[in-house]
């Protein structure tokens, strides 16, 4: 009942999962395992999310690197269950005024995803002139070494803007937890 988890925990805290063969497990890695008298591991819905992440993207994404599922595939197929986690992971604290989740955007190669706390609609035009300043911004070749990645939030009123590269990485529902939880901290911050 439990084994997606308990691949989930030997692939994130075993001894060489992540670091040699993707398949290797030692004894040490065994003797590691939760194993609570209940049988059950009591796992809220955050941490299944995150588990099946693990499963699914991330063992591939450290083994395969950009030749992982999670680098070549675009985010269309993930972004509705990015949003809806990082909505409700918002409106958990926000309860007046919900987050809503508004059409996203889109560019080669970026994708804007904004969300509006109450009514509120964005209005695109002229969007299509902000693809090579945006290309610009995010991707950078330092080097021949060193190729940084860069992702944006922006806040503009009741308005919340995501801006990443297009990828299935950038927008899987972990990350969905750790934006959601980085956002909610500016929000803070900022007195919202």
């Amino acid at each position: 009942k439990e084994q997606k988890a308990l691949q989930a925990f030997v692939t994130a805290n075993g001894t060489t999962t992540l670091t040699q063969k993707a398949s290797w497990v030692t004894s040490k890695d065994i003797k590691a395992l939760p194993y609570p008298e209940s049988g059950s591991l009591d796992l809220s819905e955050n941490e299944k999310i995150i588990i099946d992440d693990i499963i699914d993207y991330y063992r591939d994404l450290i083994r395969l690197g950009e030749d992982s599922a999670a680098m070549k595939e675009t985010a269309a197929r993930v972004l509705p269950n990015f949003s809806k986690v990082f909505s409700q992971q918002i409106n958990a604290i926000y309860k007046k005024k919900q987050l809503q989740v508004l059409q996203a955007q889109s560019w080669p190669g970026v994708l804007c995803q904004p969300f509006v706390f109450g009514d509120g609609a964005v209005d695109w035009q002229g969007a299509d002139e902000l693809r090579n300043k945006l290309d610009d911004l995010f991707h950078k070749q330092r080097g021949t070494t060193l190729h940084v990645t860069r992702i944006a939030r922006i806040y503009d009123g009741n308005f919340i803007f995501l801006l990443k590269p297009d990828r299935k990485r950038y927008w899987l529902r972990s990350i969905a937890l750790r934006d959601s939880d980085e956002v909610l901290a500016d929000l803070r911050a900022q007195g919202f």
